[in-house]
């Protein structure tokens, strides 16, 4: 794997558009005064394609490839500082907790890496599938996989606690209150009790064959921001629809949700190589951010005391790194 950085000096925000993106309702409407809330810090050439990404602390960030390499980028020098290949697989997911990533193959495969010692210290091989989803649970973490295997694990021991098999891949987690663990499949939602592990509520949340390939819960709102496609549904704590948002025009791929003040902006990206920047509560569209020329496939939060920072990684061999205008 080879890397190059541009370096920590701003770029330009030529790379950077509060363009409007086409809306179809009110619910979608962008910010008229196009006062730019993000910019792009700086950009990073890695030679790999990459479909996942997680950050740890304030110094590393681990990146999943399509060839089943991980990679760990260090933060403060710009530079690929380890690389891990085991041919497992492409890396779809990357869960962080405490001193430990979950990395999850598309063979099945869940290895787990201790941050510390730079070095996988567990295997789990209980899923035979591609690994689409990690969510934690209290105690636990939940995995999924594409042929409908649901598994709790005990995240201290990190033996298996329970398995539940569903009627349709598992694409995505999230975890609610009351004790509820959203399961997004092909166009379904099943919603399964943490503690007696039983299937409580089951809908179609999109027409057959939209696959659900990320979910949000918000806490300040306790809403459940659904992706099928290129439309996010909004829930409330009834299960009852709020409204659609439809500015993306290509599949959605991730979301994130980011601390601003007492509240949250929702990140998306999708295959239209695009990243959209929502407020929670009105459901607006607050900014389009261009730069990838590929699909930008995952999001995630770098802890940094001084701003907020976003990492956005794409299958055009680039992580790019947001912060907001002060």
């Amino acid at each position: 794997v080879s890397t190059q950085s541009t370096g920590r000096e701003k770029l330009h925000l030529g790379e950077v558009t509060t363009q409007s993106p086409q809306t179809r309702n009110l619910g979608n409407e962008t910010n008229r005064n196009h006062t730019s809330l993000v910019r792009l810090s700086y950009s990073h050439t890695i030679n790999a394609k990459i479909l996942s990404v997680v950050s740890h602390g304030d110094e590393e960030l681990w990146l999943g490839t399509t060839d089943g390499t991980l990679l760990l980028f260090n933060l403060l020098l710009g530079t690929i500082e380890s690389l891990y290949h085991h041919g497992k697989g492409r890396v779809h997911r990357l869960l962080s907790w405490k001193n430990y990533i979950w990395c999850g193959y598309g063979s099945g495969l869940i290895q787990i890496w201790d941050t510390s010692k730079k070095k996988c210290i567990t295997e789990l091989s209980d899923h035979k599938a591609e690994i689409r989803a990690f969510s934690k649970v209290k105690k636990h973490i939940w995995s999924g996989d594409v042929n409908g295997t649901l598994i709790c694990w005990d995240r201290t021991t990190m033996t298996r606690n329970f398995v539940l098999t569903l009627h349709t891949p598992i694409m995505s987690l999230v975890y609610s209150q009351k004790r509820c663990l959203w399961v997004g499949g092909n166009s379904t939602i099943h919603i399964v009790n943490e503690k007696t592990k039983q299937i409580i509520h089951k809908w179609s949340a999109f027409p057959a064959d939209v696959f659900i390939d990320t979910m949000l819960y918000i806490p300040t709102t306790g809403h459940i921001w659904i992706c099928g496609k290129n439309v996010i549904n909004v829930y409330d704590r009834k299960w009852s629809l709020i409204t659609s948002l439809n500015s993306h025009t290509a599949r959605i791929l991730d979301m994130i949700r980011v601390r601003v003040g007492d509240d949250y902006h929702i990140w998306s990206s999708s295959f239209d190589k695009s990243i959209l920047l929502w407020d929670c509560k009105t459901f607006k569209c607050l900014q389009e951010l261009k730069g990838h020329t590929q699909e930008v496939r995952a999001l995630s939060q770098v802890e940094n005391n001084e701003n907020v920072l976003v990492c956005s990684s794409s299958t055009d061999r680039t992580i790019k790194f947001w912060e907001y205008c002060v």
